[in-house]
């Protein structure tokens, strides 16, 4: 039989157990399979919100053999009740955690190149001695400073 705060937590979804096509849910004649009693478990982390590790399910009292054999079928048991919303995978970086922040770090460091470009002489020497006009210099400069760019980020792959 099913714990009763996890059958409240399936109540409140779109399916619940007892309208459920596994016959575990409500059903006293029988004893539930094995990979039903493994979804149970799963579903009363997922009403806490958390994902279920294998420790957990051994930990429930699952053997390595249950678990091989009963994970897929009490994984798509538990699947019919709740939608999987699993977290990005992150390097642990917070540029990589938070969008916004990594826009600003970006942002930032191109502003900072950007003032070091083009506030040094020796840019516009550069290009001068190669031939470059001032006028060209600045009708040029965004597009290859995007190029500069460009190059820069593959030198650093």
């Amino acid at each position: 039989m099913l714990d009763a705060s996890v059958a409240a937590f399936a109540a409140e979804l779109p399916h619940s157990f007892a309208s459920t096509p596994v016959a575990f849910a409500g059903q006293a004649d029988r004893e539930p399979t094995v990979a039903e009693r493994m979804a149970e478990t799963i579903l009363g982390f997922a009403k806490d919100g958390q994902a279920t590790s294998y420790g957990d399910l051994a930990n429930a009292g699952f053997t390595r053999q249950q678990i091989g054999a009963e994970f897929p079928k009490a994984k798509a048991i538990a699947d019919t009740y709740v939608i999987r919303q699993d977290a990005p995978v992150t390097s642990g970086k917070p540029w990589d955690a938070d969008a916004e922040y990594r826009r600003d770090r970006v942002d930032r460091a191109a502003s900072l190149v950007t003032d070091a470009l083009s506030q040094s002489p020796e840019v516009a020497a550069i290009l001068r001695r190669a031939g470059y006009t001032s006028a060209e210099i600045g009708d040029l400069w965004p597009e290859f400073m995007v190029e500069v760019g460009k190059r820069l980020a593959g030198a650093a792959l």
